[in-house]
């Protein structure tokens, strides 16, 4: 999956004006000398003094602007055109725009155009946040006024990143205005699925306006287009509007060529391609037993299992991750998993050595082979997975330990031979330490694990 994490590499000091300073001192003293080259903080301090002359004429205005634009081009350029002042006056020409029926002026395109570069950078888009710039956005979304759509929509997707902004544009229904530009040419339809990818994770209920509105179907199509990071993006979103949504889900079933396309991506060499694949895959069959067993047939064990081995931590989870949505609730799928031979010793091997994440996918599937298949609760024990399970106990990841006691709890209920084998390894202890825990759910798990390893049969909290 593709990363949102809005986390900036610099931290920049306050701007403090000081009026006995020059505009370039004043950027210099904010930033310190080190940021930018000291001839693009003299030609931002030019253009600063021009758009503070409220007389300017539009043909100078033009001329600045342009310049301003030009100097979008590194993030520290980006940093220093904020802390000149730039964006109140720039929201304050694309302001003009608003409230007639007219197109944009060139000063209003160039001023929108600057936005949307500045916006990229968090520090700047709260700062467009706090000074009303959100407000314009939730206009053009209303009115359909647009300038260029890959600036509007980098706009778009730049300050849905804040959840208040995401919150009002699901309010409003107003994703259902992105929606058609999924449909134009490559580059406008990967602005697009962007931001839409960004309000679902913000607001995953805008499931059934995309859907309802036709989005999904216009994202299926993405999917046979040449284009591979189109089709990335397409996967990565139809993976957020199918999760735990069965309408959507019900229109995979009805696309077997769709079915066979994820399946045949999880082979692909392109390893974020094939993140995208497992993703929509996992959303496709959880909690669908006519998707799961759909996309057995259409042949996704061998990638998952293949995806299983490979030496990058987030595929193996996303493989493992796969496996567990597939044979939830699936006793076909859960026996095949067995008599394959191959997936309880993988799925073993990465809880033994993986990192965390992949770990805890790891532990998520084998807790659904195991819980309520009493053959595959046999095999998973006979695989040597007492004392990586303990072990998970110890490890700092509530999730994890979670799991861990589930897994505990599942071969433990109905065998004497398993209670003791976790009870010599130290389970009791490390579970009782657990039971105290402030999670709620963790303290309630371990608690069911422990009874499990001292009564005869015990069913509970893992079974639900």
């Amino acid at each position: 999956m593709e990363s949102t994490n809005d986390n900036e590499w610099f931290s920049p000091r306050l701007f403090h004006f000081d009026p006995n300073r020059s505009i370039e001192e004043e950027i210099s003293f904010s930033t310190g000398s080190h940021i930018g080259a000291k001839h693009d903080k003299s030609k931002i301090a030019e253009c600063m003094v021009d758009l503070w002359n409220l007389n300017l004429n539009e043909s100078l205005l033009e001329s600045t602007l342009s310049q301003l634009h030009s100097l979008c081009t590194s993030e520290r350029n980006l940093l220093l055109i904020r802390l000149a002042g730039a964006i109140p006056v720039l929201l304050r020409v694309l302001s003009e725009f608003y409230g007639n029926s007219d197109q944009p002026t060139k000063n209003q395109q160039l001023s929108f155009s600057i936005l949307a570069s500045l916006a990229v950078n968090v520090s700047n888009r709260d700062e467009i946040r706090r000074k009303g710039g959100a407000n314009y956005l939730f206009e053009l979304l209303t009115i359909k006024k647009y300038f260029s759509p890959i600036e509007f929509l980098t706009f778009c997707k730049e300050l849905s990143k804040n959840k208040k902004v995401a919150a009002h544009i699901r309010k409003e229904k107003l994703i259902t205005n992105i929606i058609p530009y999924i449909s134009e040419d490559d580059d406008i339809s990967m602005v697009g699925l962007d931001a839409i990818y960004i309000n679902l994770i913000n607001e995953p209920t805008n499931q059934s306006l995309i859907f309802h509105d036709g989005g999904l179907d216009l994202m299926l199509r993405c999917l046979h287009k040449k284009n591979k990071q189109l089709r990335r993006r397409a996967l990565r979103t139809i993976g957020l509007v199918l999760s735990n949504y069965s309408p959507a889900q019900k229109v995979i079933r009805s696309q077997q060529t769709t079915i066979e396309l994820i399946v045949k991506t999880l082979s692909k060499k392109d390893e974020s391609l094939v993140e995208a694949a497992a993703s929509a895959l996992c959303s496709a069959v959880e909690n669908d037993a006519e998707n799961q067993l759909l996309f057995y047939k259409a042949g996704s064990w061998k990638p998952l299992i293949r995806l299983l081995c490979v030496n990058n931590d987030t595929l193996r989870g996303y493989a493992a991750s796969g496996v567990r949505s597939l044979v939830i609730g699936n006793e076909i799928l859960q026996d095949d998993s067995r008599e394959n031979g191959l997936v309880i010793p993988l799925l073993l091997d990465n809880l033994k050595s993986a990192g965390n994440d992949v770990k805890i996918h790891s532990a998520a599937a084998l807790l659904e082979l195991a819980r309520r298949n009493i053959k595959n609760q046999k095999a998973i024990f006979e695989q040597d997975v007492v004392h990586p399970v303990v072990a998970a106990l110890s490890i700092e990841s509530e999730t994890l330990q979670y799991l861990a006691g589930g897994i505990i709890w599942s071969l433990s209920k109905k065998s004497s031979n398993r209670k003791k084998a976790f009870i010599d390894a130290g389970a009791v202890e490390k579970l009782t330490i657990l039971s105290r825990s402030s999670n709620e759910q963790l303290r309630q798990g371990s608690e069911w694990a422990l009874q499990a390893l001292k009564e005869k049969s015990f069913l509970g909290l893992f079974d639900k």
